[in-house]
Parts: structure tokens; C-alpha cells; sequence
């Protein structure tokens, strides 16, 4: 991460996300994916882009499943995916 207080201010504040412990010490990035699994893609979609996230995609079907795409403030790739669309769509 190139800026570690800005992105922990990005996950905590703008997705409503909370810090279960932090590593002291570098960060290197290492060109990985995040995959977070929330109650309902479509919802948290909605929710998350009234706040001002911008999506590289809206919930859609490619080709790990069904799902949405954004990046963090350091480009980390990170996907939104439900178990219940991953099964009916």
C-alpha cells in the first residue's frame, strides 16, 4: 500500500468495514485479488455506490461467477460475490 492511512481510512470509513488486528510494519504489494464475501451483491452494490465507490462493474455474470469489481485507492483488485447468486445465477 502507498498510502497505509488513507486506504485503512478507505476500508473502514467509506465501506463500513472494521479492523479486526493490523501488522506493524511494510506493506508490499503483491498484485492479489480480495475476494469479500457479502449477504447480497446486488444490495451492497447499491449500498456502497450511494456512499461514492466507484465500480470497474456493476454485479454481472463473468467468468469466476457472479459479481461486482472495484479497486481499492492502491489498485488492489477487489470482488464482491453472495453465495446465493454464485448458485442461482
Amino acid at each position: 500500500m502507498t498510502d497505509l492511512p488513507r486506504s485503512r481510512s478507505w476500508y473502514v470509513d467509506t465501506l463500513g468495514l472494521k479492523v479486526e488486528f493490523e501488522v506493524p510494519g511494510p506493506v508490499t504489494p503483491n498484485g492479489c485479488a480480495l475476494w469479500f464475501q457479502v449477504a447480497d451483491v446486488d444490495a451492497t452494490f447499491a449500498e456502497w455506490s450511494s456512499r461514492g465507490v466507484e465500480f470497474a462493474h456493476a454485479p454481472r455474470r463473468s467468468y469466476w461467477g457472479y459479481g461486482a469489481e472495484l479497486e481499492d485507492p492502491d489498485g488492489y483488485l477487489i470482488r464482491l460475490w453472495d453465495e446465493r447468486s454464485m448458485k442461482e445465477r
